[in-house]
């Protein structure tokens, strides 16, 4: 990372306190290359926030997660984006609050509060918040995406690119989440809506779920739903590719769950029904 200039590296460069260290590692890693890849960051998170009005007319019991990527791109675009706008790169969370040379941020501190929220939900299994539906993360990703496309203008006018950017590892990650997200939300949105697909995530979904329909076996949907978060982990840790390659489970695997989940959900729906 710190030889391919990765924006993590910076922030371990610039933030990071050792508690306990028997050689100085950061020092003797020295200062990472500059950051190069401003542009592709942004174009990656603008393509997750375009998707945003799609997945919400597919499924909008998928409105919290959805809010809560809108909240993600936000953050990463402007903090990919402060290396070039800002006098130096902002990691915070405020970050879309600070860029410069760019119009103000669109979103209100009080929505982009509530998406942080959101995200915090889907990740570390917290509360979701209360009224959040399929308009409010529909409107925030609209004015969100035209804000990002100027930004990415203003960084392309900087680099003057237009080569083709591939997709990230990310966007592939948040894709594997929709698929799982989607089928769950369709059964459950209108009672307790699944947030993520995080271990955090799907324990606290099982509380609300079991709560509100406590005969649907939500266990059997959880177990399935556990598997294909730690599935998706596997493909999305980069340092399996490197340190642990043979355990990197096949992209296919996870259609089969993907199987499993709607036969299970299917099951609970024509119980329901009876």
């Amino acid at each position: 990372m710190y030889r391919s200039g990765h924006l993590f590296a910076w922030r371990l460069h610039a933030e990071a306190v050792p508690i306990f260290e028997q050689q100085p590692l950061l020092r003797l890693l020295g200062e990472p290359e500059p950051y190069r890849n401003g542009l592709q960051d942004v174009a990656s998170f603008q393509r997750l926030l375009r998707r945003v009005p799609e997945q919400m007319a597919l499924n909008s019991g998928n409105a919290l997660y959805e809010t809560g990527l809108v909240y993600v791109c936000l953050r990463n675009i402007a903090m990919a984006a402060s290396w070039t706008l800002c006098r130096k790169p902002d990691f915070s969370r405020q970050s879309p609050f600070t860029l410069r040379g760019v119009g103000a941020c669109p979103i209100a501190p009080r929505e982009y509060r509530i998406a942080m929220a959101c995200r915090l939900s889907g990740q570390r299994g917290l509360p979701p918040p209360a009224g959040v539906d399929a308009e409010f993360a529909t409107k925030m990703s609209h004015r969100a995406s035209a804000w990002a496309e100027e930004i990415r203008l203003k960084l392309a006018r900087e680099r003057q690119s237009g080569n083709q950017i591939p997709q990230t590892r990310f966007e592939s990650r948040v894709s594997v989440e929709r698929e799982f997200l989607g089928p769950v939300n369709a059964v459950f949105g209108g009672c307790a809506p699944l947030t993520g697909i995080t271990r955090a995530a799907i324990e606290s979904w099982c509380s609300r779920a079991q709560a509100a329909r406590p005969q649907a076996g939500i266990m059997e949907v959880a177990r399935i739903l556990l598997e294909a978060s730690a599935r998706a982990e596997l493909l999305a840790d980069s340092s399996k590719e490197v340190f642990e390659p043979r355990r990197r489970p096949r992209p296919g695997s996870l259609a089969g769950l993907r199987r499993l989940l709607e036969a299970s959900l299917a099951r609970r729906t024509n119980s329901s029904n009876v």
